[in-house]
């Protein structure tokens, strides 16, 4: 914002030292949520300098901030929840819901229950381990005004009928809700994420959709009764029409994970066991130095060596170029990617979205001169084997993991090391 713009007086502004000065407006990446973080800490600091027995002989007057702070916090956690449900799946209901116009931390929570329960089944065992707080809290100060203010609009006095609360009690009651506001924050959040995939239907989610995967027979035995059954089975079970079913099964039939469990492999789009092989055995001979010594990177060589292992490295990536064709590169690279990043490897789904990126890229590399510097950037990556098994292991590629382990000795060490891993 520039200078003219900004507000500032003899209260609210910057002044030294620096590490006081809180960022707020568009000066960070404030929101709904880091407000109610905000009101949730201030609540946990005041409870801790108080029963620490700094402040005991102020009890009776800080548990109004106190508890403010709390209530506040939780009405901004299930209102930033309701922004979020249609985030997760289209909700006109939510989308349109005036959150700034409503403080009933009752009928805020009766709302987004409603509209959750509708979004996806996962929240309700939350919501009903949360729900016992929130009536607690609505039954004491619905609307925001009990701990504020000592009277209310007509005069009547706060608390006559609460007129002890307890501070120890409160502290744990409020680690507790806490503890489940932030846990249905991220729920929230992978659910957001796990949506935006598009592995979902009217009534599906990618976990249901995952589910029926495992439910459904084989695809050599959909020509038998069997499937029938099944299929009548689920359509009971989740509550879809056949249409549904139908539409999930597709969803399944291509997708990279659920597509095993009915016995299909979706193959890669471009790579084979033939480019695999010759990537590794490039790969192994580029890093030739290292492979087996006690500290990789970390050998002292003399600069004839250097020399040396500047040309051999320089003549693998000229092989890899040339055993390997551009769109087989691009997969590899592609599976580096994806295998290296925790986020990404998550879900397959993502997979496509980087296969897409890198054939685009690769092109335009080699277009501009800059082929061979590209193919030496992901040739020189020490964790790339381990990366591209991950890869394979995530999309479920067995045919191309089986070629891996009988004909490759040191990918082979690799993929044991990735699987036992798993198995633990």
């Amino acid at each position: 914002m520039e200078a003219k713009h900004r507000l500032f007086n003899n209260t609210f502004g910057p002044a030294g030292p620096i590490c006081f000065n809180a960022c707020v407006g568009d000066n960070g990446f404030q929101d709904i949520d880091s407000y109610a973080v905000g009101y949730v800490e201030a609540s946990t600091l005041m409870l801790d300098k108080v029963l620490s027995r700094e402040e005991v002989g102020k009890v009776d007057i800080l548990v109004f901030p106190i508890v403010f702070c709390i209530r506040h916090a939780v009405e901004l956690y299930v209102k930033s929840a309701i922004k979020k449900l249609d985030k997760i799946r289209e909700n006109n209901a939510a989308r349109e819901y005036k959150i700034s116009a409503h403080h009933d931390i009752g009928q805020l929570w009766a709302f987004y229950r409603e509209q959750s329960s509708i979004t996806d089944k996962r929240l309700e065992e939350l919501n009903n381990r949360l729900d016992p707080y929130i009536r607690d809290i609505s039954e004491i100060d619905p609307t925001g005004q009990t701990f504020r203010y000592s009277h209310d609009a007509r005069e009547e006095k706060h608390l006559t009928k609460t007129p002890v609360i307890n501070l120890l009690n409160l502290k744990r009651r409020t680690i507790e809700i806490k503890a489940l506001l932030e846990e249905l924050y991220f729920l929230c959040s992978t659910l957001i994420e796990e949506y935006s995939l598009g592995t979902h239907t009217n009534n599906l989610s990618r976990e249901d959709i995952c589910e029926i995967s495992k439910r459904l027979p084989n695809k050599g035995l959909w020509r038998t009764e069997e499937l029938r059954a099944t299929k009548d089975e689920l359509k009971r079970e989740f509550g879809i029409s056949g249409r549904e079913l139908s539409k999930a099964i597709d969803i399944i039939k291509d997708h990279f994970q659920f597509s095993k469990n009915i016995d299909i492999e979706n193959k890669l789009e471009f790579l084979c066991e033939a480019d695999v092989s010759a990537f590794f055995e490039a790969w192994i001979g580029y890093h030739e130095q290292n492979i087996g010594a006690s500290k990789p990177g970390f050998v002292d060589i003399s600069a004839r060596e250097i020399l040396r292992s500047n040309k051999r490295e320089k003549e693998y990536v000229e092989k890899c170029i040339s055993d390997i064709d551009r769109k087989s590169l691009a997969e590899i690279i592609s599976l580096y990617e994806f295998g290296r990043d925790a986020l990404w490897n998550k879900y397959s789904e993502n997979y496509k979205k980087i296969l897409e990126l890198e054939s685009e890229r690769i092109e335009q590399e080699f277009t501009q001169g800059r082929g061979y510097e590209h193919v030496d950037h992901y040739m020189a990556k020490t964790n790339a084997v381990d990366a591209i098994l991950r890869s394979l292991i995530t999309l479920r590629q067995d045919a191309l993991l089986e070629s891996v382990y009988h004909e490759n000795g040191f990918a082979c060490k690799v993929l044991r090391s990735l699987t036992d891993r798993a198995t633990i």
